[in-house]
């Protein structure tokens, strides 16, 4: 979603949830090299279908490979820190007992350690199994 927010979109008009922000957010590279896949896919067709008589070669794969890594390289840092934020916590103080409460920084309102956490903390880990995977 960095590459939203530098066009000037509030994720919010993308997203509503929190979870759907951080979908977003880790997914979006590889939303890009599908639709550049099938794009270069309608092209190569709309071709032979335009050229019947003429043997056209196919460089389809190749230039989806090369896509597909300079997508991957460039949004490995930005996907990578959003994923990352997914956990990050800010402690504040709560009295002069000298105690803390912890909210996580994506969203302000939910507490550290505790079930809503560990969906954010199982999120992670799906995300980056997906990312390690695919990459």
């Amino acid at each position: 979603l960095d590459l939203i927010k530098n066009f000037g979109i509030p994720t919010s008009c993308i997203a509503s949830s929190t979870r759907q922000q951080l979908a977003i957010g880790a997914l979006w590279p590889f939303m890009i090299v599908l639709v550049g896949a099938i794009v270069g896919s309608l092209y190569e067709a709309y071709n032979r279908l335009s050229h019947p008589d003429v043997n056209i070669k196919s460089n389809l794969k190749r230039w989806t490979i090369y896509g597909a890594i300079v997508v991957i390289y460039f949004a490995i840092p930005t996907v990578s820190r959003s994923i990352f934020d997914a956990i990050k916590c800010r402690a504040f103080d709560d009295d002069d007992q000298g105690r803390s409460v912890s909210y996580l920084l994506v969203n302000m309102e939910i507490k550290c350690d505790t079930t809503d956490d560990n969906v954010y903390g199982s999120i992670l880990v799906l995300f980056w199994v997906l990312f390690t995977i695919c990459i």
